[in-house]
């Protein structure tokens, strides 16, 4: 070959490959990722308050899946906020990450922190995902994305066994958050006249509510709720020998809750699957003890999508947001995909004995 051909093609071979790394490496995931910028995702969930139990799960969770995609090539530095299960907080806290860490996404967990967070960064350039039973959420932006268990549809669920086990009255505690809106929703398409007994989310002594259900007839209660709620309600049933079935959603299952066996036989719950055999097993390898694997594989699953989304795109948001919404399903928690920019997962309905 002439030698000026073969100089010609050195130079557009070294230019081409100079410009790729301009760019960033190829990474097996087929990503363009930056070599200077990494990725940056705040999470803002409690570590220190009621749901400490889950935050703790979603802080493990989303570090595996920090390390998993560096083995893809894709940098992610994580900045943890702990909101302490207070609204206030949690708006300071994305104001700082958004404004001062300058992150690429928020994951943000629980009620009392997605609806404030989501009206702060609906005029915001960056992408947020709530983990939070209330759906409203997704409305504020193009860039926000909802996820968790579907609450209507399983408490519909659980009201429909109680159903067929020929239950005529079915009471619910509804605590003050969205959620429990959500899920009377979907219990009254089966049971139209529900009981309703009212609290305020946080409180400490559900006695009171309690009793005035076993008193209207309710001979099972749909309760939804955090651990201490759930331990608060499950003690009065030990202590005053009241038999009322108790249904809720399987993160609550906890050790401590576990520990009320009679209380819990006959009941029912919903939620996700059980995280992969493989995930699981991961999990344990980096830390032992968590009291649920459902934060850690939410968490695993939206910090990989948010990460390979964004580096694709090279950070540009609204690219992100569009790749992010075509995510390929995940056996990790049973992800299938986002419809609307909603996260659909597999759900499971069943008696509370049929959940490890």
């Amino acid at each position: 070959m002439d030698s000026k051909i073969v100089g010609v093609l050195a130079v557009v071979v070294i230019t081409l490959i100079a410009g790729v790394l301009a760019l960033g490496a190829l990474s097996p995931s087929g990503a363009v990722v930056s070599g200077e910028k990494a990725v940056k995702i705040g999470i803002i969930t409690d570590l220190s308050g009621p749901a400490a139990y889950w935050g703790e799960s979603t802080r493990v969770g989303a570090e595996l899946a920090v390390a998993d995609l560096e083995k893809e090539g894709i940098i992610v530095d994580l900045l943890f906020e702990d909101y302490k299960f207070d609204s206030k907080n949690a708006v300071t806290s994305a104001q700082k990450l958004v404004e001062l860490d300058g992150v690429d996404a928020l994951y943000v967990e629980f009620n009392p922190a997605t609806i404030p967070v989501a009206e702060y960064a609906k005029d915001k350039d960056v992408i947020y995902v709530l983990d939070s039973a209330a759906v409203s959420v997704v409305n504020s932006s193009p860039r926000a994305f909802k996820t968790y268990v579907d609450f209507e549809a399983g408490c519909k669920g659980v009201a429909r066994m109680f159903k067929a086990d020929g239950v005529e009255r079915l009471g619910m505690l509804k605590g003050s958050l969205e959620a429990y809106d959500v899920c009377l929703r979907g219990a009254r398409q089966v049971y139209p006249d529900i009981i309703v007994e009212n609290y305020n989310t946080g409180d400490a002594d559900l006695s009171t509510q309690v009793l005035k259900l076993n008193a209207s007839g309710a001979g099972a209660v749909l309760h939804p709720a955090f651990e201490g709620e759930t331990l608060s309600v499950l003690k009065t049933l030990r202590t005053q020998g009241i038999a009322m079935r108790y249904a809720s959603v399987d993160e609550v299952l906890t050790p401590a809750v576990r520990d009320y066996a009679a209380e819990l036989e006959g009941g029912y719950a919903f939620g996700f699957r059980p995280v992969s055999a493989a995930f699981r097993s991961e999990i344990d390898a980096q830390e032992s003890g968590l009291s649920t694997y459902n934060g850690a594989g939410l968490a695993y699953t939206h910090v990989r999508q948010l990460g390979r989304a964004l580096a694709a795109c090279n950070g540009d948001r609204q690219c992100a947001a569009g790749r992010l919404s075509q995510s390929a399903s995940d056996s990790t928690i049973g992800f299938e995909r986002f419809e609307d920019r909603i996260a659909r997962f597999e759900l499971k309905v069943a008696p509370i004995s049929e959940f490890g």
